[in-house]
């Protein structure tokens, strides 16, 4: 399976973005996915806050490629904003207070307000359709409902045209292997284009969306750097798309090159610190220090290495301290443009380890230099 869909939902918590606001540095943003190779990308969503500001968005050619969605309530109201602002693709999200509706036997009557309810879902998906807005149906903490609840919401929707859903996580959720037969009962039991959007409260969403992955779901929702204002964060949309090039040998159709440029002016925007080891673009992963490792990555860097630097937009760094060697010490001073012999490098070593372990910490390349 190669026709994976990797979306991003980094601004789902923000306020409908004005995508005609050049000086916007979402927009800087939004460019360098579509760089990437995102196709889709949420713009926000109609009700982060009571006043919101809705704009006749006009798609710049940098965005032809791009589909934008919005994040909407069973609302036609809404969904009209949506539009207005550009979205190709309105996001239904039902929450729990709504799902519980479907928890009602077939049999049972409903009352009232509950049909009231219904009926305004109903009109939005028929709004949507006369609009020719694509659909989904978003199952908002979907691992805590029954299974019986969620084929009832699909069954509803389906009878009224809706063709693809989502499966989302919020605080409630469960073993990436248990998730796997869940998603895959799903898929083949409703027959739906189905999408997840999973929750890392426990750090378990890049496993979780790896095994929605083999289950069969068309498309992941991830955000860059794994950010949410939530507090349980999402798929890092960096990580799930080099475990899919590198395990999965999904086709590359993306610009990886450029991931780590991304994630820092995501970072810088947001105003986060990206940790010195964080998966894929940490700049740690590929700083090396022990004399065993950097013999090891001169002679094929696959040994320490799952995949070059140069392949997220990073470079390999070797450190020099208490834990190097000689061929370490070599390798440096030719990266400073300086030949030195085998005799030179030990007792060039000898020093760099005796500094090193005076000041508890690798050197600098100042004071390598110096050296």
């Amino acid at each position: 399976m190669s026709g994976i869909n990797l979306i991003d939902i980094t601004f789902r918590e923000f306020p409908l973005i004005n995508l005609n606001d050049k000086y916007d540095k979402k927009m800087k943003i939004i460019e360098k996915l579509g760089e990437l190779g995102i196709k889709e990308v949420e713009i926000g969503s109609l009700f982060i806050e009571e006043r919101i500001n809705t704009f006749d968005n006009i798609k710049s050619n940098i965005f032809k490629k791009i589909r934008f969605r919005s994040l909407v309530r069973p609302c036609v109201d809404d969904i009209k904003k949506a539009a207005k602002a550009g979205a190709d693709i309105v996001v239904i999200i039902l929450k729990s207070n709504f799902l519980t509706l479907f928890s009602i036997s077939s049999g049972a009557n409903i009352g009232h307000r509950q049909n009231l309810i219904l009926n305004e879902l109903e009109k939005s998906i028929n709004y949507c359709k006369d609009q020719e807005l694509e659909i989904i149906i978003e199952i908002s903490n979907a691992s805590a409902l029954s299974l019986d609840i969620i084929f009832a919401v699909i069954d509803f929707c389906k009878k009224l045209g809706v063709k693809r859903f989502s499966y989302q996580e919020e605080d409630e959720v469960i073993d990436p292997l248990l998730f796997k037969n869940r998603i895959e009962k799903i898929i083949q039991l409703a027959e739906i284009d189905l999408e997840v959007n999973c929750s890392n409260i426990l750090m378990t969403a890049v496993a979780s969306s790896l095994a929605a992955y083999k289950a069969g779901v068309i498309s992941i929702c991830a955000s860059i750097n794994g950010y949410s204002q939530k507090n349980y964060g999402r798929t890092a949309l960096e990580e799930i798309m080099m475990v899919l090039i590198k395990l999965e040998n999904i086709e590359n159709k993306y610009n990886t090159k450029i991931i780590n440029q991304l994630s820092q002016t995501t970072a810088s925007y947001l105003g986060e610190i990206i940790p010195q080891n964080k998966a894929i673009i940490g700049k740690s992963i590929f700083t090396h220090e022990s004399g065993i490792h950097v013999d090891g990555i001169l002679k094929n860097s696959k040994t320490y290495e799952a995949y070059s630097p140069e392949d997220v937009g990073l470079k390999r760094k070797i450190v020099l301290g208490k834990h190097s060697g000689k061929k370490a010490v070599i390798a440096k001073y030719k990266e400073f443009g300086i030949d030195i012999d085998q005799d030179t490098a030990v007792e060039k070593l000898n020093k760099i380890k005796k500094k090193s372990i005076e000041l508890k910490r690798t050197l600098t390349e100042e004071e390598i230099k110096n050296i």
